[in-house]
């Protein structure tokens, strides 16, 4: 008798015990999913901050500028910044990238068809709205290094744009007025010389842009196959570089 009394304490304390690890197990697993929970509404109410990528001096595209030329086109920036999206190639639903940059309203400055698209230094984005990497983005406007040649834009069937740095730093006047510190960017088609025809850059070049620093875009000109004369397309008149 004196050992089943002792055998039933045993079990008394033995399930007193289990009972208190279970309890003592559901209060764990009760505390991980309340901690769980709390993290995910940390998160999801974070704000996402993404990078503000200003304008440069040579293309001021500051929010509210604007420049007017004398062929009756205006090239506006929107009044704030907007955000542009760099997805992947694969069309992966993940992004590569966000930034909020410059928004070039609706023109024909530098696009045949009205559209709008964004600014991210010296390059202009996609008129879509997404560009997709590794794809360059719409085109590169210049490059502040002298001689320097670069892909202006995407290859079209086998036609590579191609730009190169013609003067730096040089004086223009147009009309009475006069600009100091500008650009000279010439720009041709790279089957031009790679069709074994022995052609330059200079000889292939069909169109040139002049920007001056702190103002932007003040001139832009075209020539014809075969030509040796440079025709103007139009001329600043009078801009606005915003804050």
């Amino acid at each position: 008798m004196e050992n089943r009394s002792a055998l039933l304490a045993i079990k008394k304390r033995y399930d007193r015990n289990y009972n208190n690890i279970i309890i003592i197990g559901l209060l764990l697993v009760f505390i991980g999913l309340i901690s769980c929970d709390k993290k995910e509404e940390v998160f999801a109410s974070q704000n996402v901050v993404y990078d503000t990528i200003k304008p440069l001096s040579y293309f001021p595209a500051f929010p509210g500028s604007y420049w007017i030329y004398d062929n009756g086109d205006t090239l506006r920036i929107a009044d704030q910044y907007q955000m542009f999206i760099f997805g992947l190639a694969s069309g992966d639903p993940l992004f590569y990238d966000t930034l909020i940059l410059p928004k070039i309203e609706p023109c024909n400055v530098y696009w045949s068809n009205g559209e709008n698209g964004f600014v991210k230094g010296y390059e202009l984005t996609a008129p879509s709205g997404v560009t997709y990497i590794p794809s360059p983005t719409y085109h590169s406007l210049l490059s502040t290094k002298l001689d320097s040649i670069f892909i202006y834009g995407p290859s079209v069937q086998g036609h590579m744009p191609m730009a190169e740095t013609m003067a730096v730093d040089t004086v223009i006047y147009i009309g009475s007025v006069k600009y100091e510190h500008v650009i000279v960017t010439m720009y041709w088609d790279e089957a031009c010389i790679s069709g074994g025809y022995g052609n330059s850059p200079e000889d292939c070049a069909d169109k040139r842009e002049y920007y001056a620093k702190n103002i932007g875009l003040i001139k832009r000109e075209h020539r014809y196959h075969n030509d040796t004369i440079f025709y103007k397309d139009f001329e600043l008149l009078d801009y606005h570089i915003g804050l």
